[in-house]
């Protein structure tokens, strides 16, 4: 990936690839969500028993702490796009700098989507859905 091509393209396809898999596991949620009972487990104690219970409501938390971890990285990256870094570098080396941090972001964010995706998975598998 040494052209600037080739990276637009990983960024893009993190970028992509963080917004399906959660806009699907959104999707699940809404389908399943009427099925949940009342009250479901929320956290996990080390043997895999819940030790918290809460209201159904509090299932779309991971989805509200997601979306706004996305939002926050979307921005961010769009800002580290068009501030002027004010270093007394070369135009190759602050692009690198950019490129550097927007895989950061990327990656970030595709971790985040993973691991929340998994914990709504884990607590609506565990609540018998």
């Amino acid at each position: 990936m040494s052209s600037g091509k080739g990276k637009t393209y990983f960024h893009n396809f993190l970028i992509i690839i963080a917004w399906s898999i959660f806009l699907l596991s959104l999707l699940r949620m809404c389908v399943v969500y009427n099925t949940l009972p009342d009250q479901i487990g929320v956290h996990f104690a080390a043997d895999g028993s819940f030790d918290l219970i809460a209201d159904k409501k509090f299932a779309w938390y991971p989805y509200v702490l997601l979306i706004i971890i996305l939002l926050i990285c979307e921005l961010l990256g769009f800002w580290i796009g068009k501030i002027k870094t004010g270093l007394k570098i070369s135009k190759k080396g602050e692009a690198q700098i950019r490129n550097a941090v927007h895989v950061f972001l990327n990656v970030f964010k595709t971790g985040a989507v993973i691991f929340f995706q998994e914990y709504g998975l884990i607590v609506l598998l565990s609540n018998k859905i």
